[in-house]
């Protein structure tokens, strides 16, 4: 019962380290729209350097970091080179839109900056490597245009630049860190690498507008809770590359009506699928091993599902099981007392009416389906 509360609830105190991002959801209407005009998209950027003046800078090695900007234009094209040397790098939190008003006093806090009013960014050919939060915090940022010689996007490059619609990443990027465009929100369209090896934990985590994501058969290996809580997240392909889900992978996706699981998955993690809610229908391929704890808890559309030899381990409420409120008598909401006197809403685990398993005797799957009550198919 601990394992599948922390499931429940891991998710929700999910908190994120870099300035602001936690303080603001300002932008994101019930109805998906965005408050913002979008009067910027990445194919229409035709922006010219701006002066070297404009920007905080280090050389090492004949190779210029960017570490900050002073300019006032809202349109910010990154030079490819100043003092006639390489721009290679953008360094870290450079473009930080918010900044701290006493950085001795624990409990600063935070006001935009000039970085806040950009809204379109172009970062030439020369540039390899977005270091940790390299634009975090840009809000009014639409659009964005990558050079072709970027190699690496570092973690929470772009996190919380909520009005962002679309990126397309060179197919000269081998690798986007944790939380790289986390809190996205208005990310509708992501066109990602054909060289792309790796994509870490929480990339696009709530990234709202979402729908529908390509991932490359050159790609390995995904972070947990890589698409989590993608609210309009309807089409995923997963490329061939891929042979594990990781934990919280597509928590939380209510709009994901199905997915393919290629050739070669061999484990989907905890909570991968949780609360997917219009997926109707799940075939798991014969390389799977094992199914983690509540990976399809809450995935009321499934009916039934059938479980391959293959699985050897099957984890705590993996299928077959939701939640709900439970009802008194008088039709109310019943919740339960806490020892302060406050109601506990959370939500008790049920299993699903008519819920099947079907696979072969004496494989987990039956054991699965014996130790937890539900129907049993034989195929």
């Amino acid at each position: 019962m601990k394992k599948l509360i922390a499931l429940i609830s891991a998710l929700s105190i999910l908190a994120f380290t870099f300035t602001g991002c936690s303080d603001k959801n300002s932008s994101v209407s019930s109805s998906g729209e965005s408050e913002a005009e979008q009067t910027v998209t990445q194919a229409q950027l035709n922006i010219e350097p701006n002066s070297e003046s404009d920007f905080v800078y280090s050389i090492e090695n004949d190779e210029v970091t960017i570490t900050g900007y002073k300019g006032s234009s809202v349109s910010v094209g990154i030079p490819e080179k100043i003092e006639g040397k390489p721009v290679t790098a953008i360094g870290e939190k450079a473009f930080d839109g918010y900044e701290e008003l006493d950085p001795d006093d624990s409990k600063s806090s935070y006001k935009p900056n000039n970085i806040n009013a950009i809204t379109a960014i172009s970062i030439p050919d020369s540039v390899k490597v977005l270091n940790l939060g390299a634009f975090t915090n840009c809000y009014s940022l639409t659009a964005i245009e990558l050079g072709n010689g970027l190699e690496k996007i570092c973690e929470g490059a772009f996190a919380c630049c909520d009005k962002l619609t679309s990126v397309v990443i060179p197919d000269s990027v081998k690798e986007i860190e944790g939380y790289a465009f986390y809190e996205c929100y208005y990310l509708a369209s992501v066109s990602l690498s054909k060289n792309l090896t790796q994509i870490g934990d929480y990339v696009f985590y709530n990234c709202y507008e979402l729908k529908s994501i390509t991932i490359p058969d050159s790609v390995t290996s995904i972070g947990k809770g890589c698409f989590a809580k993608c609210d309009f997240l309807t089409d995923v392909k997963l490329g061939k590359g891929i042979t594990d889900i990781p934990e919280y992978a597509f928590y939380f996706n209510y709009s994901l009506s199905g997915i393919d699981l290629p050739d070669g998955i061999k484990s989907i993690g905890t909570g991968a699928f949780t609360g997917c809610s219009s997926i109707t229908k799940i075939e798991l391929p014969d390389s799977i091993t094992t199914l983690g704890d509540g990976v399809f808890y809450s995935c009321n559309g499934i009916g039934s599902i059938d479980i391959p030899e293959s699985v050897t381990s099957i984890g705590e409420r993996a299928l077959g099981y939701t939640q709900e409120i439970k009802s008194t008598t008088d039709g109310s909401q019943e919740s339960k007392s806490t020892t302060d006197g406050s109601s506990d809403d959370t939500p008790v685990t049920v299993l699903l009416s008519s819920f099947c398993i079907s696979g072969k005797k004496g494989s987990a799957a039956e054991k699965y389906a014996s130790d937890n009550k539900i129907e049993f198919k034989s195929n």
